[in-house]
């Protein structure tokens, strides 16, 4: 079986996750800490995937809005779940990962649709 390549952003220096990825099509996320270890978070919607490349600190985010809130694998535990993957990192952006759209702007100042 071919594994599935997941590119893994690098976070800033100042943060404990080391780098993290995104697979659109199972909605997993990935967060590798500087400890070493990497979790797999199942089930994550894009959209908050999103909101972590935008956060800061990242920290803050990951253990308010992920790690307490949606189930996790520790990829140490599951070799099944290591073979399946391949992580290739990543400093920067990808060009082909969509921007947040912005907000429409209604003529009256105090609704927005």
């Amino acid at each position: 079986m071919a594994r599935k390549q997941v590119v893994m952003h690098v976070a800033d220096a100042a943060s404990d996750v080391a780098a993290y990825g995104y697979q659109e099509k199972e909605n997993r996320l990935f967060i590798r800490y500087k400890t070493g270890l990497t979790f797999c978070y199942i089930s994550v919607p894009f959209r908050v995937f999103m909101d972590l490349r935008l956060a800061d600190p990242i920290n803050v985010f990951v253990n308010r809005s992920i790690h307490h809130v949606y189930m996790r694998m520790n990829m140490a535990h599951h070799p099944d779940l290591q073979e399946e993957v391949e992580f290739v990192e990543q400093e920067g952006w990808v060009t082909d990962i969509p921007k947040v759209p912005a907000l429409k702007r209604s003529p009256d100042p105090h609704w927005a649709w």
